[in-house]
């Protein structure tokens, strides 16, 4: 991709929710003994959650209930579950292991207990491990041996419904920036294997993709060398980069609402930084909220999470309309 400087109306920064559900399904997140110590407000502001991640954000909904895992001080894989919608939370479950990049992380329904994979670099290449319902945790494997920097995303792609008795074959696409040609990657995966081989997307990235899923195509978004934002949309073997612009600091998350297009960054002023696309635009729409932060947000429906200064774990509700 040509990598051209593109300006934008005010410096932002730009971040991509990393969980794909696919419509018509619900399942329950990973299970877990329910103690209440912070209760949700819907103020404009950014509130403290009481615990201290180091660094990465993805987040998993099913309607009902919230998990967001991070990584923790020790650089091992954390999560924390509200089971009412982000009123009350439950306790930090620590997953263990040494992560390299923040988690990428969604449902999993293709086995008997049903929980949450995610994805992440460890030692240079892509793991992933399942953590089940019943609190149970596969054991962590890689993914090929594609080599990566910065964060991984993940949306499924495909779910193909089953004769009785069968398993769900639940199809995983995992995008990386490769530490090879800096460009972005992607393959199909199953049960946490690649099946087939990795693709090439081109471009030039400087942080993590975050991809969203939707009418059969994939769409990415991602910080070029340029400190923009850029998206590609994949469809069918093909994909076009287009500018999206402005000024992104360590990647960007992306998630649908509706029919609407939103990312979520922190900016060159550490800031979060809201923009959305309608349907019928071609045009971005940005809002600022203010508040320091020191990572990439990750957010849902109307929610967004982020490291705070001094790193605590805080969340933010976005003000209507968005």
């Amino acid at each position: 991709m040509d990598i051209r400087a593109f300006k934008a109306s005010a410096v932002i920064g730009f971040v991509a929710a990393s969980c794909g559900l696919a419509p018509g399904f619900s399942v329950p997140c990973v299970a877990q003994e329910h103690v209440v110590h912070t209760v949700m407000s819907r103020d404009a502001a950014w509130q403290g959650m009481g615990i201290r991640f180091k660094k990465g954000l993805s987040v998993v909904t099913d309607g009902g209930s919230i998990t967001v895992f991070g990584v923790g001080t020790d650089n091992a894989l954390m999560s924390i579950n509200s089971a009412d919608n982000g009123k009350t939370w439950g306790s930090l479950i620590r997953h263990g292991g040494v992560l390299a990049s923040a988690p990428a992380c969604a449902q999993d329904f293709t086995t008997k207990n049903e929980g949450i994979r995610c994805f992440y670099a460890r030692n240079g290449v892509l793991w992933n491990q399942l953590y089940r319902q019943d609190g149970s945790e596969e054991a962590p494997a890689t993914v090929g041996d594609k080599k990566l920097v910065s964060d991984p995303s993940v949306v499924i792609s495909d779910v193909q419904a089953p004769p009785a008795h069968k398993t769900i074959k639940l199809n995983y696409r995992v995008f990386v920036h490769d530490a090879d040609d800096n460009g972005l990657w992607y393959a199909d995966t199953f049960l946490g294997q690649v099946a087939g081989t990795w693709h090439a997307m081109d471009g030039k990235l400087k942080g993590g993709p975050s991809c969203i899923h939707s009418e059969g195509a994939s769409t990415c978004f991602v910080v070029g060398t340029d400190d923009a934002v850029w998206m590609v949309r994949y469809d069918h073997d093909r994909f076009t980069w287009k500018p999206v612009g402005g000024h992104a600091v360590g990647g960007v998350h992306a998630w649908n609402v509706g029919s609407t297009t939103l990312l979520a960054v922190r900016g060159a002023d550490s800031t979060l930084w809201v923009g959305r696309q309608d349907a019928d635009s071609a045009e971005w729409q940005w809002n600022n909220h203010p508040g320091e932060i020191t990572s990439v947000p990750a957010c849902s429906r109307v929610r967004c999470f982020a490291i705070l200064a001094g790193g605590e774990l805080g969340f933010l509700d976005l003000p209507a309309p968005l």
